[in-house]
């Protein structure tokens, strides 16, 4: 995913680009996880290429500023999860379809569920599009 105009500088046209910068990219353990979720989970700090969900965590393999790898930490709860991509939806003033992107993306990243609902974790996009209004 490309998202970066021709000088370089993140495009405000794509949703992604918008949550980058809303999360506050690097700077935050929550804005590495969303460039993690993205693809671009180079340069540090930065979370591994996917993550688990074990005892209502997500879990994720860390790298941290100084280079240092942490195999599964516990990057946040499922529900601050949740909390943080839909207060996102928000702040970016994303469309249905945008949000609806940025779920799928999330979905992607997590390679194994072990919670009660499975590869679910999200339920259904029309209720998450409820708690977003």
């Amino acid at each position: 995913m490309n998202l970066r105009d021709k000088d370089g500088n993140f495009s405000l046209d794509h949703w992604a680009s918008r949550a980058i910068i809303a999360a506050g990219g690097r700077t935050t353990k929550m804005g590495a996880l969303l460039l993690a979720i993205l693809g671009h989970d180079y340069g540090r700090p930065s979370f591994g290429h996917s993550a688990i969900i074990f005892n209502g965590n997500l879990i994720a393999t860390h790298i941290d500023s100084d280079g240092i790898i942490r195999q599964s930490q516990v990057v946040c709860s499922v529900s601050e999860f949740k909390i943080f991509l839909s207060d996102l939806a928000t702040k970016c003033q994303m469309t249905d379809e945008e949000c609806n992107e940025m779920f799928v993306e999330a979905r992607r990243y997590i390679q194994v569920d072990t919670s009660k609902g499975g590869t679910d974790l999200f339920g259904k996009f029309e209720a998450l599009k409820g708690q977003l209004q």
